[in-house]
């Protein structure tokens, strides 16, 4: 992955699919199991989610995941994990029908960089 933000290489039908709140993407419930198994096929690890209630150009969070996976290499694995944790926490959360979930990712390459200044 580049600079840019890895959910630019999502497919078109899963972008175009997201709410933008405060300049973050947002999707429908129905739509978070493709998103994340979409980030994990371009080995974009998903640390987390929130629910969000759309309120104006702001969200009103309602929760959040609690997971945390330490960095394993080779960084499959890691993107692995995160995804099946993200998966089974979305799969027992129940969240208002008008409620959208904000993923929180990172790329390999972002991964490094912060490796990096944690070791200074």
């Amino acid at each position: 992955m580049e600079l840019s933000d890895p959910a630019a290489a999502l497919p078109e039908s899963l972008r175009s699919r997201a709410t933008i709140l405060a300049g973050e993407y947002a999707w429908r419930p129905v739509d978070v199991e493709a998103v994340i198994e979409a980030f994990r096929d371009l080995g974009v690890a998903v640390l987390g989610l929130e629910v969000w209630l759309p309120e104006g150009a702001s969200p009103r969070v309602l929760g959040c995941t609690e997971y945390e996976v330490p960095f394993m290499r080779p960084w499959a694995a890691y993107v692995d994990e995160n995804a099946r944790l993200a998966l089974t926490e979305f799969k027992r959360r129940s969240v208002p029908t008008n409620a959208v979930f904000n993923l929180t990712y990172i790329s390999e390459w972002d991964g490094g960089v912060i490796r990096k200044r944690q070791r200074k």
